[in-house]
């Protein structure tokens, strides 16, 4: 298994010194969310045309891959299909340039929308999106987040389109939080799981709990490293440490190293 951060960690961080510190900690690879205090990657000159070229070849010469292009995608809203689609589009071009072998969108809210209507659209912003990358070597992931972290719902959107451009991004914390048991979601999931969000938070342990460094919260990060390991997943264990929803928890300069070190001796 290999390691990586979402850049959440470091909002504000520039593309080169998100690198450098990826290299510098061990990591393998980083997943791209937030850069210079966005999460819309295509307005930074850097994801633009040739600068997306250059910061390409930055990511090789430090040996570090895109692990997952995070996108602000959400199918929830009927109404903004296509807005989420043109999003999208945009940020499949930053995902071409620099290689990256998955995208983030999730399934989103329901704010009190019927289920099987919404899932219904929902499904349909999936098949979309399946069809934008049917000839491309990208996978969009559906998280396990929000109204669809219990495995029955996203296998609620995701079964009938049966597209081998669709699969699952596993945030643990989301799945625990909604009753689910780790195995359960491994054996519902686990051949469509091609991406992992690993934190910790405090206990009682809900969707939104407050975060916590590396093994000081009630995520069982040990027992979860041992499932994957006996199932054979190889992939990445991706941090996702949200310090650009919550400015007030540890810095970067302290989390990101913590949890490289914390990892290495599960792994």
């Amino acid at each position: 298994m290999k390691l990586s951060f979402s850049t959440l960690a470091c909002p504000s961080y520039s593309i080169g010194k998100i690198l450098d510190v990826a290299r510098l900690n061990g990591y393998d690879g980083v997943e791209l969310r937030a850069v210079r205090g966005t999460v819309n990657l295509y307005e930074l000159d850097e994801f633009k045309g040739s600068s997306l070229h250059a910061t390409g070849r930055k990511l090789k010469e430090r040996g570090i891959s895109v692990a997952c292009l995070d996108t602000s995608v959400s199918f929830s809203d009927k109404e903004s299909l296509q807005e989420n689609l043109e999003s999208f589009k945009k940020m499949l071009e930053i995902a071409y340039g620099l290689d990256a072998p998955y995208m983030r969108a999730f399934a989103g809210e329901l704010k009190g929308a019927n289920y099987d209507e919404a899932v219904i659209w929902i499904r349909e912003g999936y098949l979309r999106i399946s069809e934008l990358l049917r000839d491309s070597g990208v996978c969009a992931l559906l998280e396990t987040h929000d109204d669809f972290s219990r495995s029955e719902r996203v296998l609620d959107v995701l079964a009938p389109i049966q597209s081998d451009r669709l699969g699952v991004l596993w945030d643990i914390q989301h799945t625990l939080a909604s009753g689910e048991k780790l195995e359960d979601t491994w054996n519902e999931l686990g051949e469509q799981i091609k991406h992992l969000h690993i934190k910790d938070a405090q206990a009682p342990l809900f969707e939104n709990s407050k975060p916590r460094l590396s093994g000081e919260g009630c995520v069982p990060i040990p027992q979860s490293v041992a499932l994957l390991k006996s199932k054979g997943y190889d992939a990445y264990l991706s941090y996702e440490w949200e310090k650009m929803w919550h400015p007030e928890i540890e810095d970067p300069e302290i989390a990101i190293p913590h949890y490289a070190a914390y990892m290495k001796k599960l792994l």
